[in-house]
Formats: structure tokens, C-alpha cells, sequence
């Protein structure tokens, strides 16, 4: 009986690493065919410009996973892994290059002075329910939030308030929102993003397309956990970087 259970316990650890095997071989071969779609980008990409925006830093941590992950760390990684994907194609530009503070207007202003052909701001969620976890891709709430009378631009038509930089923008960024979200779907890392309109203070004052990506809740375990391997953070950045070429290739202007 006991040679039984004994059989019966290898047999099952046995069957459990195979299938944890084949799990990291579909998501190494997906990460495999997602790089070399990049290779057939066209060479004019080179001349655009990707913003990539490592959310918090500093003092500001973000939220907390179950074994002490950071927010700002796993946002600093996903942007270090995306930069890696584009970098041969696209002159990428981070708002932060290590742990330090930058205020939403200093990322916004970055981005804007680089002249930047898209912006894409990393972020996760949290909730006091560890079970909850969702993929949402944000993009500014047409109106947003007034602002003061003095906190405007100013362009060859005169002054333009920080709002309406961005929601010139609008019907690109809700394509830019699309086709992330489609890439998202399809890659092997069960994300299903839900497209929001939020008044997300970093996207206020944005002149080029931009949104919001916040990839599920840290405070889930099993979230928490997969962004702790490279292979996750790879695969989940090889999608990113689908959407944007995607989006570039077959998008429009606003």
C-alpha cells in the first residue's frame, strides 16, 4: 500500500512538471515569435519617437504585493524590458531611469519636449480583496477636469488649455487603447483588458497619443508572483511592444 501511494505521489509530481514545462515553453515561443515580428517593421520607424512612463518612484512606492513586491520596481522592470524590445526600431524615452520622485506635470512635460509619437503609462492596481485582479487600459475622459485659467498652453493658435492637448488627441489614443488591448488578448499571460475614460492626471496635458496601462492587481498573489519572473515581464513587454507597432503600422492620425 504504501509503494502504491508512493508510486501514485511520483507519478503526479511527475505529470505537474511536465505541464509546467510545457506552460514555459508556449510562453518562451510566444516571446520568440513576438521579437521577430518586430524584425519585419519598416526602417522609417527609427525616426518616431516611443514615450514609456515607469509609474511612482522615490518615496512613492505604489502598492505593495503579498511578498513585498513594489510597484515602482515592477513598473521600472516592464519599462526596462520594453525599452529593450523597441529600442532597434523606435528612440525610446523613459520619464524615469531610476528610483527617484517625478510629478505627473514632470512626466507629462518630458514627453512633450521629446516630441513623442505615442505615450504609455505603466502602472498596477491594488485592492484589500487579494482575490481581485483586473487588466485595465485608461484613456483621458473627454472634458477631463477644469483647470485654473492660468494652467495653459499655447500653440500658433494662441493659448489652449492642458485638457485640450490631450483630447486633440482623443480618437488615437482610444485607437492606441484598442489595438493594446487586443495584443494583450492574445498573448499567453491571461490579460484581459477593459478599456476605461478616466480624468488620469498623467495623461492631462499629453500632446500625442497616450494611455494608462495598468497591468492587473499586485495585491493578487498569482499576479504578484508572475511579475517576479523575467519570462512574464518578457512576454507581457513583447505585447506592449505588438500594440505599438500595430498601432503605428495600421493606425491613423488623429
Amino acid at each position: 500500500m504504501k509503494r502504491d501511494i508512493n508510486t501514485r505521489q511520483r507519478r503526479g509530481w511527475e505529470l505537474f512538471l511536465c505541464l509546467s514545462g510545457v506552460a514555459v515553453g508556449c510562453l518562451l515561443a510566444w516571446t520568440m515569435a513576438s521579437a521577430k515580428s518586430f524584425d519585419s517593421a519598416k526602417s522609417g520607424d527609427a525616426a518616431r519617437v516611443v514615450v514609456v512612463d515607469p509609474g511612482h518612484g522615490g518615496k512613492d512606492k505604489g502598492v505593495k504585493g503579498p511578498e513585498g513586491q513594489l510597484e515602482k520596481n515592477v513598473c521600472r522592470a516592464l519599462a526596462g524590458k520594453l525599452e529593450d524590445l523597441l529600442a532597434d526600431r523606435y528612440r525610446v524615452v523613459l520619464t524615469r531611469t531610476g528610483d527617484y520622485d517625478v510629478s505627473a506635470a514632470q512626466r507629462v512635460s518630458r514627453a512633450n519636449h521629446e516630441n513623442g509619437g505615442l505615450f504609455v503609462s505603466l502602472h498596477a492596481g491594488g485592492a484589500f480583496r487579494r482575490s481581485v485582479s483586473q487588466w485595465s487600459i485608461y484613456c483621458l475622459r473627454p472634458g477631463g477636469n477644469e483647470e485654473p485659467e492660468g494652467d495653459r498652453a499655447s500653440d500658433d493658435r494662441g493659448p489652449i488649455s492642458w485638457n485640450s492637448l490631450q483630447q486633440r488627441h482623443a480618437g488615437a489614443s482610444a485607437l492606441l487603447a484598442r489595438k493594446m488591448r487586443d495584443c494583450l488578448s492574445r498573448a499567453p499571460i491571461r490579460a484581459d483588458p477593459q478599456i476605461v475614460e478616466a480624468p488620469a492626471a498623467v495623461l492631462r496635458g499629453v500632446d500625442m497619443p497616450a494611455i494608462l496601462v495598468e497591468y492587473g492587481y499586485l495585491t493578487h498573489p498569482k499576479t504578484a508572483a508572475a511579475f517576479s519572473r523575467d519570462t512574464y515581464l518578457e512576454a507581457v513587454a513583447g505585447a506592449l511592444a505588438n500594440g505599438i507597432t500595430d498601432f503605428f503600422q495600421h493606425g491613423q492620425g488623429d
